[in-house]
């Protein structure tokens, strides 16, 4: 059984693959449902239900292609992901984020955010770290706030640096408040940011 996950959460890309793939399927049901129960009342294909039942294919073959594009990413290893937990304390953590751009998309095994400080991992298929660092400053920067991002490929050397983070946490907090924003009015500096990043996700 898929446990649920939303999105941040670690499974969530095994999830969602899971849930597209039963709303596709679903959805090709439904038209095809229709289509043969028409063609059996009316004994021909000719008939305006018949119609509709093709036209419904159109969301069911966008709902397949989507399938197939989660289909090309993985959830975080489970190794990397026990070695986080047990390191990175009370940062604020997000997990499996596919961030989507028009040049290259970079899936996110886990991104950590303490202060205005933001650094994430990427392990997936060769990522272009620096595409990926300079993507999250724009959508970071587009919607008011700042911050110092690091994407790293190197999942030891990612784990040294959450100790380093927790370690010197407060230190790295202090002066930042969360800025005024109605969406999110009882939210930290950190969680703001970490909804900013999770927006521009899959």
């Amino acid at each position: 059984m898929i446990k649920k996950a939303g999105k941040g959460y670690a499974g969530y890309i095994n999830y969602e693959r899971f849930r597209r793939i039963v709303r596709t399927v679903i959805l090709f049901l439904i038209p095809f449902a229709a289509f043969t129960i028409a063609f059996i009342y009316y004994g021909s294909r000719k008939n305006i239900i018949s119609v509709v039942a093709m036209i419904g294919m159109i969301p069911a073959c966008m709902s397949a292609v989507s399938v197939v594009m989660v289909y090309t990413i993985r959830s975080i290893p489970k190794d990397i992901l026990k070695r986080i937990e047990e390191t990175c304390g009370d940062l604020a953590m997000g997990y499996e984020l596919y961030m989507t751009n028009y040049d290259k998309n970079t899936l996110l095994d886990a991104v950590a955010i303490c202060g205005d400080t933001i650094v994430a991992l990427a392990t997936y298929k060769n990522p272009d770290r620096k595409e990926a660092e300079s993507h999250m400053l724009k959508m970071i920067r587009a919607a008011g706030f700042r911050a110092n991002v690091t994407v790293m490929t190197d999942a030891d050397k990612y784990v040294e640096r959450l100790a380093s983070l927790s370690a010197h946490a407060a230190d790295l907090r202090s002066g930042i408040q969360p800025r005024k924003d109605s969406r999110y009015p009882e939210d930290s500096y950190e969680e703001q940011l970490m909804h900013i990043l999770l927006s521009a996700s899959l």
